[in-house]
This record gives C-alpha cells, structure tokens and sequence, in this order.
C-alpha cells in the first residue's frame, strides 16, 4: 500500500521513471482510500477479502477487477466489503481504468447486480450502463468469453432479474441497436438461449427469450440464424405442455418471421412450420399451410431453398388428407422450380417420407416427378436420386409403379455422369433383396450388373465387386456360379490394379459365396501381377496381408503355395524397404501355417 501512494507522488511531482497506467490508476486509488483499507487491515475472516486486497496492493488494477467480477457475489455478502468495492467501482468507472475487457466486466457487472446490490448509486450504474452501450465490446466480446459466462450470471441474479436485466433490457436491446457483431459471438448467443428457459423462470417464462432470438433469424449469418432456429425449436419443444406459450408466442412469431421483409426472416421461418403446426388450432393450420406454400413459391432463392430443405419435415405432421392436395401442390412447385439446388433439397427431404403416401397417390403424382428428376441436367440431382433410390421403392405395391421404377434404374446406371452410376451400383444388391420374387425384375437387374462390370470408371467397377458378394448371399451359391461368377472373372482380369486389389481383399467371402476352386489360378496370376505392380502401395499391400490369405484358402495345391512363397522371395528384394519387410513377414506367416 505504501508503495502505491509513493508510486503515485513520484508521477505527480516530475519524477524520471514513469508508471504504466494500470498501476498509476491503482496508486490513486490507494491514495484517496488509504486510511479505510489500512483500517480493514489484514484481519477480515474472508479469504476473497484477502485475495482482492493482494492483488489490489500488487498495482494490478485489471486483476483486481477480474478477481471482483469473478467473486462479487461472495465479496458483496460481507458488510465489510460494501464501502470498499462501491469505492473501487467508482474509481474504475471515474478513471475507465483498464482495457475494454476489464470495463466489461465492471459494466457487466453493475448492470446484473443492479436489482440485488442496492446500494449501488443511480449516477455510478447510469455511468456503467452508458459505457456498456457505447461499445458492443464490454458484454459481445470478439472471444466470447463472457457469453459463456451467461449461465452464471443468470443463476447468481436470479430469475426475476434474469428476465428483466440480463435478457430483456441487455441483450435484447443491444441486438436491437447493433446487428453488426461478431458472427462467433452471435452464433454462441443464439445457441445458449436455447438452454436458457430454466434461468428465465421455467415455460410460463419462455416467452422472453422469443425476441432475441427473432433478432437472430434476421441476420444475415446462416450460421447464426441456423442456431437460433435450432434454440427456438427447442423452447417449443420444452414447452409443449402449454398450448398457451403455443398459440399466444410461438406461432405469432412463425407468422412474424414467415412474412417478413428480410428474406433471411422468411427463410429462418421454414425451420419453425413443422414445430408450431402439430397443437394448432384446424384454422391456425390452414393459415399455415398457406404460408408454407407462399414460401415454397417465394422470389428469393435461398427461402425457396430453406423451404425445400426443411419440406420433408413439415410434411410428417401434416394430416394425410391435405398430403394429397396442399403437399402435392407443394411438392410440384418445388421440383420444377428452375433453381437446381432447390430440387435436390426438395427430394432429400422428401425422399424418407414417401411410404406416407397411397399407392395410388404416389403413383399418380410422386413417382411421375421422380422419374422427371431423373433425367435432370443437373447431374447432382440425378445422383440424389439414385442415392436415395431404394427409399422410393419401399412399400411400393403396384406392379406398374414397379417397372417404372426399375426403368429408371437402368438409366441411372447407364448415367453420363460416374458419380451418378456408382450411387446406383451400391444400390443393387438391395434392390435383389426388395424383389427377391420378382423374375423379370433380377434379370434386368443382372444385365445392369454384367453392363457396370465394364464400366468406364474404376470406381464403379470396384464398389460393384461388394454388391455382386451381397447378391450371391441373396440368391444362392448355384445362381451366383451361373450369373455372377463370369462377372467376377472379368473383375480379376481388369486392367486397373486398384479392382484387382478390391476383389482379392475379400477371399473370404469369395470362397463362401461360389467357393475358391472356381478363382484359384487365376487368384494366383492376378496375384503374381499386383505383387510386381509400379506402385509401391500395392506391392506392399498384396505382399503383406494377402499372399498370407490365398496361402490360407489354397494350402492344399502345392504348386499353388510354392508359387506364392517365390513371389514373397522376390519381394525380399524390393527396392522399396518396407515392402521387404512386408515380404519376411508373410514369409514368417507361412512358415507358422506349415507351408514352408
């Protein structure tokens, strides 16, 4: 303390060395306090008193401060302690001691405590709520360290002073002066207020959060509305037990937001349909509907865009009757909108839901869209529907409905696009298991595979090796032999080592499905090949884990063995060091299975 008052006389009376500004600013504090701190002493009973006081005395003003914001609640409880904090907030409001953080802490402070701490002075907490306006800084900083620290304030002010401070008069009104803050800050704001319903005094209080959250739908961060979407969704979802938050908050808000000006309020609104239309009233839901489809015919494309991505959830809790009109309708406008992205999302959406429809009804008016989309320019739409091509089968009963389907399969696999074809070759063995009854249906199904198994793209070559070993457990080791072992032949005789590879890395399951004899010498040959391939990472691959495995499967054909044993010998030899050490391991393994 003396050293304090002495750092603060040398300053003001011309001395060479200066202070730094934190510790003058603490100097003059302990000057103007001398006596009343010398007079607590070092004899209070609190450790926080003793705490606060060190750090005081050190000449560290910020430290001080965020020892007092971390700790004002057990330091306030003391009589002791009130003339000396009110004395020290003064002084860091007076001097605006410290760096932005630190008047944060003490603004934040004043402003929480406010309803508890009343003993602090209308001119010091108008001081404290000016500094707390004047720059988003003091409660949004760029960190977002102090919004983490919401919870704690809330539960140390209560949830009167919760509501009405920290929520309603702060954070709602600084979102509503400055909409420019940091998108991290904003996005943990709009994250936090979801898990904040507890803090505002329960469901019956919940409505306090609504507006904050209207704020950040509007925003033009998708992120952030993202978040506030999601936190509004989980209010409801809280507060299901009252129709009341429901019908007098919730979807007022909906219909605020889906009519807006912004088109990022439109949009944010898409996400919110599917939660308030369950409990509404028949007339509220009509006028629901209606504004979903508004949206779905909106000008701006990321609203159309929102509102196809969030469809397939409005249209699970739609009753079945409109499904057949006002979601129809809807469905239509979507998938014809001439923005692609909309299209995909619509059908993405959608695609899980399907069984909800008659067959009758979707044979009408959904599969008829769906083989449009098929055929789209757009190649990535064309791959959505192959990628969720088995959903639009299931529960199909019509026999019709049945060959329109496999129709547009065989034009997916015969796609211009790769990606498109490998979607639909990783559906086919499903596709078997579907229409395990269905004769003329596997017989197309087995051409499409025999026509992928000479396909230009490597990859689809590869990925159909998988299905023809989930197709030979559906239909049978003699089926397999007859229609698929051909395929599988052509598939080990194929010029990229990367299907060879595939196909040897799954012996086991060759071996269950149309057994090894079929494969052995040919396995042999593709073997001897990868094992002398340019690429080091095959050569090392084919001599590490599978000449131990074909070992395995072929250790009764001694040539067969001898053959596999010479290749480990040359590989011994390799240039590249770790496939000879991948060579005297299988070497060893050969040697433990008695082959050597």
């Amino acid at each position: 303390m003396e050293l304090l008052c002495c750092t603060y006389l040398n300053d003001n009376h011309g001395s060479d060395q200066q202070s730094s500004p934190n510790i003058l600013n603490a100097a003059k504090f302990a000057v103007e306090h001398y006596n009343f701190i010398k007079k607590i002493g070092r004899g209070g009973n609190n450790i926080g008193e003793l705490k606060f006081i060190d750090v005081l005395e050190s000449g560290s003003a910020l430290a001080a401060a965020d020892y007092y914001v971390e700790h004002y609640i057990t330091l306030r409880a003391y009589d002791i302690h009130r003339d000396m904090l009110l004395a020290f907030s003064t002084k860091v409001v007076q001097y605006e001691i410290g760096s932005d953080s630190f008047m944060e802490s003490i603004g934040l402070t004043f402003i929480c405590a406010y309803p508890i701490l009343d003993w602090i002075p209308f001119e010091l907490l108008e001081r404290a709520t000016r500094m707390f306006h004047y720059d988003k800084h003091y409660l949004f900083r760029n960190d977002g360290l102090t919004i983490e620290r919401f919870q704690t304030y809330a539960q140390e002010i209560g949830e009167e002073s919760t509501r009405d401070y920290l929520i309603k008069s702060l954070l709602t009104d600084q979102l509503t002066l400055d909409n420019t803050m940091n998108d991290l800050v904003l996005s943990k704001i709009a994250e936090l207020l979801g898990d904040f319903v507890p803090y505002v005094g329960g469901i019956q209080y919940a409505h306090y959060l609504l507006k904050s959250l209207e704020i950040l739908c509007t925003l033009e961060d998708n992120y952030v509305r993202e978040k506030a979407v999601e936190s509004l969704c989980k209010i409801a979802e809280q507060t299901k037990i009252s129709n009341d938050f429901l019908i007098d908050y919730f979807i007022p808000l909906v219909k605020v937001l889906a009519t807006g000006e912004l088109f990022t309020a439109r949009a944010s609104s898409c996400g919110l349909f599917h939660i308030a239309y369950p409990n509404a009233p028949e007339k509220v839901k009509a006028e629901l509907r209606f504004l979903y489809s508004e949206l779905c015919k909106d000008n701006n494309t990321l609203v159309k865009r929102s509102a196809a991505y969030n469809f397939g959830k409005f249209v699970d809790v739609v009753e079945p009757f409109h499904r057949k009109t006002d979601i129809i309708t809807m469905f239509k406008a979507l998938t014809q909108d001439d923005i692609d992205i909309v299209r995909l999302y619509c059908i993405v959406s959608c695609a899980p839901l399907m069984k909800l429809f008659e067959p009758q009804v979707y044979a009408a008016h959904i599969l008829p869209v769906i083989s449009k989309l098929s055929q789209d320019t757009f190649w990535r739409v064309r791959y959505t529907i192959a990628d969720h091509f088995l959903e639009f089968c299931k529960s199909v009963t019509l026999e019709a409905t049945r060959v329109e389907l496999i129709s547009m399969f065989v034009r997916l696999v015969r796609d211009e696009h790769s990606k498109v074809r490998l979607a639909a070759t990783l559906k086919v063995s499903a596709l078997c298991e579907i229409w395990t009854t269905k004769l003329a249906l596997q017989d197309i199904l087995f051409r499409c595979v025999k026509e992928l198994s000479f396909d230009s793209s490597s990859g689809v070559r590869a990925a159909l090796f998988s299905e023809i070993l989930s197709m030979a457990l559906v239909f049978g080791k003699d089926v397999a032999i007859e229609k698929l072992l051909p395929v599988i032949r052509s598939l080990l005789a194929d010029e990229s080592s990367f299907v060879q590879l595939n196909v040897i890395s799954k012996i086991d399951q060759v071996a269950k499905v149309v057994g090894i004899d079929q494969l052995s010498h040919q396995l042999v040959d593709v073997t001897d090949k990868l094992a002398s391939d340019t690429e080091w990472l095959v050569r090392y691959e084919i001599t590490k884990n599978y000449i131990p495995l074909l070992a395995s499967h072929l250790n009764g054909v001694t040539s067969i063995v001898n053959k596999l044993k010479d290749l480990c010998k040359q590989r011994m030899e390799d240039e590249k060091p770790c496939v000879c050490d991948a060579a005297e391991e299988s070497f060893k393994r050969l040697a433990e299975m008695d082959l050597i």
